[in-house]
């Protein structure tokens, strides 16, 4: 029984996650304007970030503004004219963070989940 036990939770998890991540933010498109550079410093080295500027709209009203989060310099493409995911928080439309694909963890998780209860089940039935 601690398999199927153990898999409910890991479905649990996985759809708790999925909801999470839905639930939080209006979900949209916008075109990318350009790019905002900031210099940071890691333990003493200096390190080129960089956030996009998108134009975005929210309940018909259009913003223009840089994203919350900035990253490494080269390490996320965002071209001028390209058209982005964004989620824009519910208290300030002001404030966005490009849509990351996140859902690979929640499939883990209740795909985990599934198989250990369908193994359980075939084995149970199987040698009892």
């Amino acid at each position: 029984m601690l398999p199927i036990f153990i898999g409910v939770i890991l479905n649990v998890i996985g759809v708790c996650l999925y909801i999470i991540r839905k639930k939080f933010g209006v979900h949209t498109t916008g075109i990318v304007m350009g790019t905002a550079k900031s210099q940071t410093k890691y333990a003493k080295v200096k390190v080129t970030t960089e956030a996009p500027i998108v134009k975005y709209e929210v309940e018909g009203q259009s913003y223009t503004a840089a994203a919350a989060k900035f990253y490494p310099e080269g390490t996320a493409i965002f071209k001028k004219g390209n058209s982005i995911s964004i989620k824009v928080s519910r208290k300030n439309y002001r404030s966005f963070v490009p849509e990351e694909n996140g859902s690979t963890a929640e499939k883990i998780l209740i795909s985990s989940g599934t198989f250990m209860i369908i193994a359980f089940c075939i084995l149970y039935f199987k040698y009892y």
